[in-house]
């Protein structure tokens, strides 16, 4: 009659097992700023597709329906500060009422998104070349009534012909508008006022002024 066998498993000792969690620990620590630039690169470009689909909407209605549009980007919200430079909406000229109306709900850009809200260091607006936040070259500020009080946005006007344009009073009206421009950033507007969180990392939107058409790139 034949004995049972032994079993020859080794056990993991102690030393082991903290020794493989301390390796996992730092893989872990390695790895967790390079799935952070991910998450975040994937939100910019979700917050320029947003951007980018409301400015074609208004583009092509505005071709559609012979009338202007605007894209309206809120600076500041009455009794909502943080969605300052990350809310936006189309608005639309109607002719026979002669005052502008909302032609979409108000989107916000993904969380933890913003639109940079000066112009980024080392540019320059001119030469038909403008930030959508350079106000004072753009005259582009205005106040539009909402539920509660009266918004603060940037404005990014088509035609009826799809072109991009500036307000008729604006000092840039003189040069031929080639190209508005807006730089998406991760961060945060705290109190209403936009703090960036990652300087390096960012997607610009550009608006050709000839055609409307949209297009963006991402660094």
């Amino acid at each position: 009659m034949s004995s049972p066998s032994t079993s020859n498993t080794k056990a993991f000792s102690l030393v082991e097992l903290l020794t493989v969690v301390a390796i996992m620990g730092l893989l872990m620590t390695a790895v967790a700023p390079a799935f952070r630039n991910i998450s975040s690169s994937n939100s910019l470009v979700n917050g320029a597709n947003i951007l980018s689909g409301l400015m074609n909407q208004a583009r092509v209605y505005a071709i559609a329906n012979n009338t202007q549009t605007a894209v309206y980007l809120c600076t500041d919200w009455p009794g909502r500060p943080d969605d300052a430079s990350r809310v936006a909406a189309v608005w639309y000229w109607d002719a026979n009422s002669a005052a502008w109306k909302a032609l979409t709900k108000w989107e916000r850009l993904p969380t933890g998104i913003i639109v940079q809200d000066v112009v980024p260091s080392g540019s320059t607006s001119g030469g038909g070349e403008y930030f959508v936040v350079d106000s004072a070259n753009l005259a582009n500020s205005k106040g539009v009534a909402v539920s509660g009080g009266t918004a603060q946005v940037l404005e990014i006007r088509f035609n009826s012909l799809g072109a991009a344009i500036v307000d008729s009073t604006a000092p840039a009206a003189a040069t031929p508008l080639k190209q508005l421009q807006m730089r998406l950033i991760p961060g945060v507007a705290s109190g209403g006022t936009v703090q960036s969180t990652a300087k390096e990392n960012w997607i610009d939107v550009f608006t050709d002024g000839l055609t409307g058409r949209v297009r963006f790139a991402q660094r």
